[in-house]
């Protein structure tokens, strides 16, 4: 079951050192979970993964977070901790300079600046543009693509 949630299936009987970096990735995720671990604790987790990878990776995030457990994340890739967090808290030299929900946290320029973060590209679109503020990219070109076809008619 864990190598499904993970799409591990089809390389279960090959030699670890024959995976792919992603591929490893996904089978430590699934280590984990056989544990029945409730808390996920991942670093880094698109690190070293492709465009496909990374859309893969937050897939899998998000199956194992609708099973009911707990993922934290610690990153500096700003767009996958916008897109997928529920809470964010911003770190610098172990202190926490803001915290809350990721909209509001990445829209404080200030507290960005300081950890040296630039804002996610939804979020500078928001506040620097003055546009819907939108959790991921598909929603935000749905909701272009409704403001283009009503100014068109």
């Amino acid at each position: 079951e864990a190598l499904t949630l993970v799409d591990a299936q089809h390389f279960r009987h090959q030699p670890i050192q024959c995976l792919s970096h992603g591929q490893k990735k996904r089978v430590a995720i699934a280590g984990a979970l056989v544990l029945q671990a409730r808390y996920l604790l991942l670093d880094e987790p698109t690190a070293g993964l492709d465009p496909a990878g990374r859309t893969q990776m937050l897939a899998i995030i998000r199956r194992i977070v609708a099973q009911g457990n707990h993922v934290i994340i610690s990153s500096h890739d700003i767009d996958l901790i916008y897109e997928i967090s529920d809470a964010v808290y911003v770190l610098r030299q172990g202190q926490i300079l803001t915290h809350g929900a990721p909209g509001d946290v990445f829209a404080c320029t200030e507290a960005m600046e300081q950890a040296g973060l630039t804002q996610p590209w939804l979020v500078k679109l928001h506040t620097q543009l003055g546009l819907p503020l939108c959790k991921t990219e598909t929603e935000f070109f749905h909701r272009m693509q409704k403001c283009v076809f009503r100014e068109a008619s």
